[in-house]
């Protein structure tokens, strides 16, 4: 009899043992997890060809982990694989921005989310499922490698780090000539930003207040939005009336789209800036598919 296992998982633990599970006998089981809100969708886009049942989403099925047709059509099958990693995840368009570059590579491009407590255990089991390349997403940026943020990862017996980020901060922010620059948030991009504006002032969006602990007033010209709706707690003041919005964020749901209308400003999206860090993570990943090149650009060291 073929034996299939299809529970609730609730972490990579749990996911680990039902794997290995499958594992020792993978033309008589198949494993196919549940959860509450489709967390596992990809892992059972990275069953295909590896058990002997599977289940898609015709549109009318209730199981979120049911990947659509379309993703099980277009998803390779391969011993190794390419993944977004953060939380949330479900926004991100780094799969069709790598799309082609992965499909050459016969390789599938997964959204996977990895909360920041679980990153070691869920890396280690990404790795050990065949995970070779990854985009890094809020709010792994700096766990994912000690005492580096990162947001490009390529694996192999080690872990090799870079940030391209801020190659796409530069494209976008290369523009600015006002003086009088605000940063709404910052998360791990927050250092890159100092650099590249250091005589802007940074706000927390925890407690609104301004990161050096001064209480001045101050009309910012520009207004650098670098957070996420999901992590947004407090706008900025109601008396801000500046003439642009520089969002960091591409989504149609950012908050900072809900502030230019709000105040009136002219508002740029970050389309630029990701469309160029992009180009930089294929780059890195490029060049580290035989071996790491020594000749990278000191940026994506």
């Amino acid at each position: 009899a073929h034996i299939k296992l299809a529970v609730e998982i609730k972490d990579f633990s749990e996911l680990m043992m039902a794997h290995e599970w499958q594992k020792v006998d993978p033309l008589g089981r198949s494993f196919l997890p549940t959860s509450a809100d489709g967390r596992w969708r990809w892992y059972r886009l990275l069953q295909k060809g590896k058990q002997k049942l599977n289940f898609v989403n015709e549109g009318f099925s209730d199981v979120l982990d049911q990947p659509s047709i379309m993703d099980w059509l277009s998803a390779p099958v391969g011993s190794q694989f390419a993944a977004v990693l953060g939380d949330p995840i479900e926004h991100s368009f780094s799969p069709e921005e790598h799309q082609k570059f992965f499909t050459e590579r016969n390789m599938p491009f997964l959204k996977i989310r990895v909360t920041e407590s679980e990153c070691d255990l869920a890396l280690r089991s990404l790795k050990e499922m065949g995970l070779r390349y990854a985009a890094v997403t809020s709010p792994l940026k700096k766990v994912v490698l000690p005492s580096k943020t990162v947001n490009s990862l390529y694996i192999d017996e080690k872990c090799i780090g870079a940030n391209t980020d801020i190659l796409g901060l530069k494209e976008v922010l290369k523009d600015i000539k006002e003086e009088a620059i605000a940063v709404w948030g910052g998360g791990g991009l927050l250092e890159s930003i100092k650099n590249l504006l250091p005589k802007a002032r940074f706000y927390s969006t925890s407690t609104g207040d301004n990161r050096d602990g001064s209480n001045t007033a101050f009309m910012p010209d520009v207004v650098v939005w670098a957070v996420g709706r999901s992590r947004v707690n407090k706008y900025p003041p109601k008396d801000w009336r500046p003439k642009l919005i520089l969002d960091l964020n591409y989504t149609d749901d950012s908050p900072g789209k809900d502030f230019a209308l709000m105040t009136g400003a002219k508002y740029q999206d970050g389309a630029r800036m990701f469309k160029e860090q992009a180009r930089a993570q294929r780059e890195f990943w490029k060049n580290c598919e035989p071996e790491v090149n020594s000749m990278l650009p000191s940026e994506l060291r």
